[in-house]
């Protein structure tokens, strides 16, 4: 009896120890051999919208990018942006100025498409106004990755939740926009 449970327990450590070193699906990891092409494209965003350069956003873009806005603290309706609005405004001077920062992005991509899911919190005036997740979509042309939608929550009291963790990298560096600034 004794050897029988001994042959049980042993089996079943073996097939538990087959299972932690099976092949993982490849589709579900954080997969993207251009990785670092894709947060570029992310970093130059955030940088372009801090000084609400109209043109640059404009060119990262495909033709009729949306945004698609959830808030889900407000229980209201995902709202949709054409990204040409926000262009028009920023070239009308009726955008508001803010900072945005991401930190642990993960970043899937085939097929010359990509997906960039982030956590970020937005500053204005060196306050915290809100925080969320950002989630775009890009695909690669000849020149570039270009963002085909930046769907995003807007959750102001899961900042705390939502919070980089320890020795988390936050994105983009905006020295190089601090130093044009002064």
């Amino acid at each position: 009896m004794k050897r029988r449970r001994l042959a049980a327990t042993l089996l079943a450590a073996l097939l538990l120890a087959a299972c932690a070193h099976a092949p993982r699906d490849s589709a579900a990891t954080d997969a993207a051999p251009h990785r670092e092409e894709i947060l570029a494209v992310v970093d130059a965003f955030f940088i372009a919208l801090a000084a609400s350069d109209a043109d640059a956003i404009a060119g990262m873009h495909t033709p009729g990018t949306v945004n698609v806005i959830a808030e889900p603290e407000k229980g209201a309706d995902i709202r949709y942006r054409p990204v040409s609005e926000m262009v028009d405004r920023m070239r009308r001077g009726d955008f508001p100025k803010f900072r945005e920062s991401y930190w642990e992005p993960v970043v899937l991509e085939r097929g010359g498409l990509a997906v960039v899911w982030t956590r970020y919190a937005i500053e204005k005036d060196g306050a915290r106004q809100h925080c969320g997740v950002d989630i775009f979509n890009l695909s690669k042309h000849a020149d570039a990755w270009k963002i085909d939608s930046l769907n995003f929550t807007m959750e102001p009291s899961a900042c705390d939740e939502l919070a980089p963790g320890a020795g988390a990298i936050v994105r983009p560096d905006f020295s190089a926009l601090d130093a044009k600034e002064n």
